[in-house]
């Protein structure tokens, strides 16, 4: 124990507190402890210095990362001659490197897995990139008819693309598992995918709705409101119609919107909570109608978004003193947005925007708007916010509807409304044209007068509009019900179904004959 005596001065009180410690414990561990104390080189001898550990051992750094853009795997799993080494979050790993060759082996979810072998270390520690080529599939969605779907959603476990203007899709990172593709009016398709395939193709059927629209009143009403539940049960009836907003401006449920409320637009008719709960138990398509941008509420609340009237210097109005919003000021957008949002998180399962459109009945030449009214502002501000209104719905899960005049599925142009169905099918989900026989004049196509002909006018219209869809936005024509009796309305439903469409059924008396609802499509 000859360098104990050599020990410094500072060294010392630690030989002593282990010699305390060590006095309670029994005599051989005590003996022990000194022993092993004395025979280690546990102790510095003064003046000596610490040992030099030589240089580190040099790293092989190594960064996995994605052959389609270059990023980093950051859930790679890396392995150094089959020991699995602990990435650090951002694809990259290291090992020690002992002068003599690794293999180095990667793979991750959705990836093919890759391997490198490495036989010199790179200079400067620059890491060794290893990259993993993902595994993809790519399809297309159509119609029946083979015509591209655009806007469905085709996803499979967490991965998912939206079909472009050509309906095709590319999902990367693909693994084994449930193939869905889905688009709001279009009936799901999904299958099984196993990763023998690189290509899938799916085809996608409208659904086919057939509706009739209820006042709020009646779906309010408890008898009334059965009334049509059973309607729907015994007939082809798969959908109903209810409002959101009406041509007054009036929300007729207890909507959460603060600008409802505060404007007194709220006037409650039904419980929409119950109502949608029936809907659902009875298996029915919900779609909720927006009446969008006339609202006298609105534009007494704001007039500087409503549109002016350069005679009068203060609000527009139609010839029957019906205010309306600009549309061209997106500041009007909001608010029928606002209630769209909130129908489609209750449940509807469709927002049907109506009076989605410029005015047309009224002192039209003193109109004034922020952005004017040329026919390029009208089609563009209705595409936008139809584009908008889809942009929030979408991802909710809700179809998007429109309303257009039926003239303008026949008339080459807006007819000075913003309303063209080539546009506007690749925005919405549903166009709905209001064929209405009563609404066109003497001598349309031919026929003295065009409501004896409630076939012909319907299926004319719809044989205009058809071809003039450029985008995937399904047709579905709301019909007339006044002045009808069942064998017109049956001719109408007729029109529309012979043509593979579905339908809905207006009535301002909310009154249907159930032998009007029997014929199948």
């Amino acid at each position: 124990m000859r360098h104990i005596t050599r020990m410094s001065q500072s060294a010392a009180p630690k030989l002593v507190s282990i010699a305390v410690a060590t006095r309670s414990l029994p005599l051989l561990v005590a003996v022990a402890l000194v022993s092993s104390a004395c025979a280690g080189p546990a102790f510095l001898v003064a003046g000596e210095s610490v040992r030099d550990p030589g240089p580190p051992i040099p790293q092989l750094s190594v960064m996995v990362i994605s052959e389609e853009d270059g990023s980093p795997v950051t859930d790679a799993v890396i392995s150094f001659n089959g020991e699995l080494a602990a990435a650090d979050g951002t694809g990259s790993a290291a090992a020690s490197w002992y002068e003599r060759s690794i293999t180095v082996r990667a793979e991750a979810v959705g990836f093919e897995p890759a391997r490198v072998e490495v036989d010199a270390l790179p200079e400067g520690g620059v890491p060794v990139e290893l990259t993993l080529t993902p595994v993809v599939v790519t399809g297309m969605v159509t119609t029946a008819d083979g015509d591209p779907v655009q806007g469905a959603t085709v996803s499979l476990n967490d991965v998912t693309a939206t079909t472009g203007p050509d309906g095709t899709y590319r999902l990367v990172r693909a693994t084994e598992g449930l193939m869905t593709v889905r688009r709001a009016a279009w009936e799901p398709e999904s299958r099984e995918w196993a990763a023998s395939s690189s290509t899938e193709t799916f085809v996608l059927e409208p659904k086919i709705i057939r509706a009739l629209r209820v006042t709020p009143d009646n779906a309010g009403n408890p008898a009334l409101w059965a009334q049509f539940l059973e309607m729907a049960a015994g007939s082809d009836v798969n959908a109903l119609v209810i409002d959101t907003k009406d041509e007054s401006g009036t929300v007729p449920y207890a909507v959460e919107s603060a600008t409802a409320n505060s404007i007194g637009a709220v006037s409650v008719k039904f419980d929409v909570r119950q109502v949608l709960g029936d809907m659902r138990a009875a298996g029915l398509y919900a779609i909720t109608r927006i009446v969008t941008f006339q609202d006298p509420p609105m534009a007494r609340a704001f007039p500087d978004y409503a549109a002016g009237d350069s005679s009068t210097g203060s609000v527009w109005t139609t010839s029957r003193g019906a205010a309306w919003m600009d549309p061209t000021d997106r500041q009007a957008w909001e608010y029928p947005l606002e209630l769209a949002v909130e129908a489609c998180e209750l449940g509807f399962d469709e927002i049907q925007f109506d009076y989605v459109r410029f005015p047309s009945d009224g002192p039209i030449e003193q109109l004034v708007l922020d952005a004017g009214r040329s026919p390029e502002v009208r089609v563009s501000t209705i595409v936008e916010f139809l584009t908008e209104a889809r942009s929030r719905l979408s991802p909710l899960g809700c179809a998007v509807a429109a309303d257009i005049f039926a003239i303008t599925i026949s008339s080459p142009g807006d007819e000075g409304i913003g309303q063209r169905p080539e546009e506007l099918s690749s925005v919405v989900d549903v166009i709905s044209p209001m064929i209405y026989p009563t609404h066109y004049s003497r001598g349309w196509n031919g026929f003295e007068n065009p409501n004896d002909y409630p076939s012909e006018v319907v299926g004319g219209a719809l044989d205009d509009g058809l071809p003039r869809l450029e985008g995937s936005a399904i047709m579905r024509p709301w019909l007339q019900t006044s002045t009808y009796g069942a064998v017109e309305v049956g001719a109408e439903i007729e029109a529309a179904a012979s043509r593979d469409l579905g339908w809905m059924l207006w009535s301002s008396l909310n009154i249907f004959d159930p032998r009007e609802l029997t014929t199948a499509p």
